[in-house]
C-alpha cells in the first residue's frame, strides 16, 4: 500500500471517538483527517472542505435519534464524495441494516466494537481494499449476505 488511508469519524461519544481516532494513528496505514460528534458537523467539512477522505467511520448506537445511513449516503454522492463507510456499533440492530439501502453502496462494513477490538486499523484496510466487512455478530442480520463479505473474528488471527 503506498498511501495512507484518510479517515473520518462520526461518533456522538467524546470516549469512543479519541479511542478509535487513538488506534488509528497508531497504525501506519490510516490517517485520521476529521472527528465529528454529529452529523451537522460533518455536513459543514463536506461545503467547506476539498480535503477527501476515505473511509467514514459511522456509530449507529444513536442512529434512530439522531440521522440516518441513508441521508449520509445521499449527502456523500451530492458531494461527490466518493468515501466508505463503516457502520460500527454496541450491539446488533436489525433497524440499521434496514436502512442500508441499495442505492446506499458507500456502506462497506457493520461491525461490533467489543468484537472488532483493537482492529480498527485491520477493518479500514480491508475496507479500502474493496471487502464489506463484518464481525460475527452483525451476520446474522443479513438476510443475503453483501457482495464480497470478509468475516473477522477478533478471537483468531486476522488475515492480511
Amino acid at each position: 500500500m503506498n498511501k495512507d488511508i484518510l479517515v473520518a469519524i462520526l461518533e456522538d461519544d467524546l470516549f469512543s471517538r479519541n479511542w478509535m481516532a487513538l488506534l488509528l494513528v497508531r497504525d501506519w496505514r490510516t490517517r485520521v483527517i476529521g472527528e465529528f460528534a454529529s452529523q451537522a458537523g460533518l455536513f459543514s467539512y463536506l461545503n467547506r472542505s476539498d480535503l477527501k477522505f476515505d473511509v467514514l467511520v459511522l456509530n449507529v448506537d444513536p442512529i434512530v435519534e439522531h440521522f440516518s445511513i441513508d441521508e449520509i449516503c445521499q449527502t456523500l454522492s451530492r458531494f461527490r464524495h466518493p468515501s466508505k463507510v463503516l457502520l460500527t456499533g454496541i450491539k446488533a440492530d436489525q433497524k440499521v441494516v434496514r436502512q442500508i439501502k441499495e442505492e446506499c453502496a458507500n456502506v462497506r462494513g457493520y461491525v461490533l466494537k467489543g468484537e472488532a477490538g483493537y482492529s480498527l486499523s485491520w477493518v479500514i484496510t480491508f475496507i479500502d481494499e474493496g471487502y464489506w466487512v463484518m464481525t460475527p455478530g452483525t451476520c446474522d442480520l443479513f438476510a443475503k449476505m453483501p457482495h464480497n463479505p470478509l468475516i473477522l473474528e477478533g478471537r483468531q488471527t486476522l488475515p492480511g
